[in-house]
C-alpha cells in the first residue's frame, strides 16, 4: 500500500516537537514493517504535490487550516482515506468541542464563553463560574502558556483578560476549577488501545499548570468507563487517534477537561504507533468515521437539524423525521450522503416524466415519487451532520437535486402540454423557471447568511465566489472532468448569488476587514440574527415544500399551467419584497458598523 505521511508544523507542537517527531516517525516504522510503501513530508512540502500524486491513504498530525482544506477536498472527490479526519481536526476548537460535549452529555466541567473585551457571558442560559476557575482561548487549543491561565481573584482574571485582548483572542471559556485526581489519556478509536496515567507522577507537564490540581490521592475509578466516556467524546467529535485530560473526584466522577487530536503518547508510544498503524490501513476496524455517539433516538434526531431559526414546520413534523429514519439505514449500509443525493436525483426526475401523462393517477404516482426524493434530499444532509460527512461537493450535489427534479418536471409539463399551447408554453415555462432558479438561489443564500451569526463558520455552507472560482480553476478537466461541470455551475450559481446582493456583499467585505469568521461580537451576532429571523419564512416558502404544494395542485386538477403563472406572480413578489427587505438590513448595519 503506498502511504503519504504528512508531519506536525512546530508551531503547532509546543514543548513538544521532538515528542510529536517521535510517534510519527514510530508509525513511519511500524507502517515499513508491515511492507507498506511510506512517504513522508512537512506541511510546506505537501502544497507543493501535485493531486495525482497523492497515494489514497494519508495520515497526519497537521493542524494549518490549508493543509486540512486540501486533504478535506481530496477525501471528498478521490475517496483517500485521511487519518485523522481533516473537516475533525478543522472544527475541533475548545469553543465547538465543549458545545459538543455538553449536547452529548459528555461529562465535563460547568463552563462559561465570554468576551474578552466586555468580561460578559455570551450565552443567555450560562452563569459565569466562581473563582478559582481557569481562562482558556476558545478558538483553537492551546499553543503556547498563555492560552490557559489558572486565575485565583479578580484582579488576576482581569490581568488575563487583557492579555487575551493583547494577543488578539476575542473569546475564552471560563471553566470550573475541578478538584481531584489529575489523569492523562490517549486512545486510538476502533482499537482496544488505551492508556491513561497520572501526569504529576510521571513528570509529563506541557506548561507546568498540573501543579494546580490537589495533591495526589490516587481516588479509585472504573477505568472501563473512562475508556467509554474518552471513545465516545472521539466519536462526537470524528477523531481516531486522539488524548486529553480529565479530573477524578473524590466519589469516582470522571470529567474531561481536555481533548486533542493526535497528541505525541510520550509513555505508551511504542504500543500505541502499532494500533495507529492498524487503523490508517483499516486492519482492525470498517470506518470509524461512521459510527455514531450512543445516545437516545431523540438526541440523535436533534444533531441532525440545522437549526430551528431555519427549520420548516412542515419539514419538522415530515421529512426531517422521516429522512432521519432514512439516514439511520443508510449508516448501518455504508451509504454515503452523496449516494442518497444521486437516488433522490433519480427519483425526482422519474418524478417529472411521469407528470408528462394527463392521468390523475400517474401524476399521483409522481407526486409520490417527488416526496421520496425530498425524503432523500432531506436523508443526505442529515446523514453529512451525523457522521461529520460534510464536502463542497456534497452542497453542490444537494443543489442539483432540486435543479434537476424540477428540470424534469417543466420540461415534462412543456411536452404535455404543446399540442395546445404550442410553442407559447416553452415561453412561460423559461421565465418562470428562471425566477425559480433566482428564487431558490437567493433563499438558500439568506438562509445560509443567518446561520453564519447563529452558529459561525463551521455552521453554514456560506461560499464566496471568488475562492470557487479559484477552486474551479485549480480543478483539471482532464483528471476530473465531472467535478469540473459540477464546479463550472456552482461558480456561476455564487456568482449570481452575489450580484443580487450588493448591500450584503458591502457588509461582508466590512464584516472581514473588522474580524475574523469566529470573533465577531456576539452581540452584533445576536442583532443581525434577531433582524433576519423574520425573513427566514419568507425563504421557507421560495424552498420546496409551498412550491411543490402548488404543483400537486394544478397537476391533479389537471391545469399544470397554473403552476408557473404562481411562479411568475406570487413567488415573484414574496422574492422582490425578501430581496429588498434583507438588502436594507445590510445597509443599516453597515452604516452602524462604519460609525462605530
Amino acid at each position: 500500500m503506498n502511504i503519504l505521511g504528512v508531519m506536525r508544523r512546530p508551531d503547532f507542537s509546543p514543548c513538544s516537537e521532538s515528542k510529536d517527531t517521535a510517534i510519527f516517525m514510530a508509525v513511519v516504522e511500524s507502517l515499513r514493517r508491515d511492507g507498506h510503501n511510506v512517504k513522508i513530508c512537512a506541511e510546506s512540502q505537501f502544497q507543493h504535490i501535485a493531486d495525482g500524486d497523492i497515494p489514497s491513504v494519508v495520515f497526519h498530525m497537521t493542524r494549518s487550516p490549508e493543509v486540512l482544506n486540501r486533504l478535506a477536498r481530496l477525501k471528498e472527490e478521490r475517496g483517500i482515506r485521511v487519518i485523522n479526519d481533516p473537516y475533525a481536526v478543522s472544527v475541533c476548537s475548545r469553543e465547538n468541542q465543549l458545545k459538543r460535549f455538553t449536547e452529548l452529555h459528555i461529562p465535563q466541567p460547568e463552563y462559561a464563553l465570554i468576551s474578552t473585551c466586555s468580561d460578559t457571558a455570551l450565552c443567555d442560559d450560562t452563569s459565569l463560574p466562581v473563582f478559582p476557575l481557569w481562562v482558556k482561548r476558545a478558538d483553537s487549543h492551546s499553543v503556547d502558556k498563555g492560552d490557559v491561565v489558572y486565575v485565583e481573584t479578580s484582579s488576576e482574571f482581569s490581568a488575563c483578560l487583557e492579555s487575551f485582548v493583547a494577543r488578539g483572542v476575542a473569546r475564552a471559556v471560563l471553566s470550573c476549577h475541578s478538584h481531584g485526581d489529575l489523569v492523562k489519556f490517549y486512545g486510538v478509536h476502533g482499537s482496544s488501545f488505551f492508556h491513561w496515567f497520572y501526569p504529576m507522577e510521571e513528570g509529563h507537564s506541557k506548561f507546568g499548570w498540573e501543579s494546580c490540581n490537589d495533591p495526589l490521592q490516587h481516588y479509585p475509578f472504573d477505568e472501563e468507563k473512562l475508556h467509554s466516556i474518552c471513545d465516545a467524546a472521539a466519536r462526537a467529535l470524528g477523531i481516531d487517534v486522539y488524548g486529553g485530560d480529565c479530573i477524578i473526584d473524590s466519589d469516582g466522577n470522571i470529567l474531561i477537561i481536555d481533548f486533542n487530536d493526535w497528541p505525541s503518547f510520550s509513555p505508551c508510544r511504542d504500543e500505541a504507533a502499532g494500533h495507529i498503524a492498524n487503523i490508517i490501513t483499516m486492519q482492525n476496524q470498517k470506518q470509524p468515521w461512521l459510527k455514531l455517539v450512543p445516545k437516545s433516538l431523540h438526541e440523535q434526531y436533534l444533531s441532525t437539524l440545522k437549526h430551528a431559526d431555519t427549520e420548516e414546520t412542515f419539514d419538522l413534523w415530515f421529512y426531517r423525521p422521516l429522512g432521519f429514519r432514512t439516514a439511520l439505514m443508510a449508516n448501518r449500509l455504508g451509504i454515503s450522503p452523496n449516494a442518497i443525493s444521486v437516488l433522490s436525483i433519480f427519483l425526482g426526475v422519474a418524478a417529472g416524466v411521469m407528470f408528462y401523462f394527463p392521468a390523475w393517477w400517474m401524476a399521483a404516482i409522481g407526486i409520490l415519487l417527488l416526496v421520496m426524493a425530498d425524503i432523500c434530499d432531506s436523508a443526505d444532509g442529515q446523514l453529512a451532520r451525523m457522521t461529520h460527512r460534510f464536502s463542497r461537493l456534497g452542497r453542490i450535489l444537494d443543489g442539483a437535486c432540486g435543479d434537476l427534479w424540477f428540470i424534469s418536471i417543466y420540461v415534462a409539463i412543456c411536452l404535455r402540454l404543446t399540442p395546445e399551447w404550442g410553442w407559447y408554453i416553452w415561453i412561460l415555462a423559461a421565465s418562470a423557471g428562471l425566477c425559480h432558479a433566482l428564487q431558490a438561489a437567493m433563499a438558500d443564500y439568506y438562509r445560509n447568511f443567518h446561520l453564519f451569526f447563529v452558529k459561525g463558520r463551521s455552521g453554514s455552507e456560506l461560499d464566496d465566489a471568488a475562492h470557487v472560482i479559484a477552486d474551479y480553476r485549480a480543478i483539471s478537466f482532464r483528471q476530473e472532468p465531472l467535478y469540473k461541470v459540477f464546479m463550472f455551475f456552482y461558480k456561476n450559481y455564487t456568482t449570481e448569488q452575489e450580484f443580487l446582493s450588493p448591500s450584503m456583499q458591502r457588509f461582508r467585505r466590512l464584516l472581514r476587514s473588522r474580524y475574523s469568521d469566529q470573533s465577531i461580537p456576539q452581540d452584533l451576532s445576536a442583532d443581525f440574527r434577531k433582524a433576519s429571523l423574520p425573513l427566514m419564512k419568507w425563504t421557507n416558502i421560495l424552498s420546496f415544500n409551498t412550491r411543490a404544494f402548488l404543483l400537486s395542485i394544478s397537476l391533479l386538477i389537471g391545469m399544470p399551467w397554473l403552476y408557473f403563472v404562481a411562479e411568475l406572480t406570487l413567488f415573484n413578489i414574496l422574492f422582490i419584497h425578501m430581496l429588498l427587505s434583507h438588502e436594507s438590513i445590510c445597509r443599516r448595519f453597515t452604516r452602524t458598523l462604519d460609525e462605530n
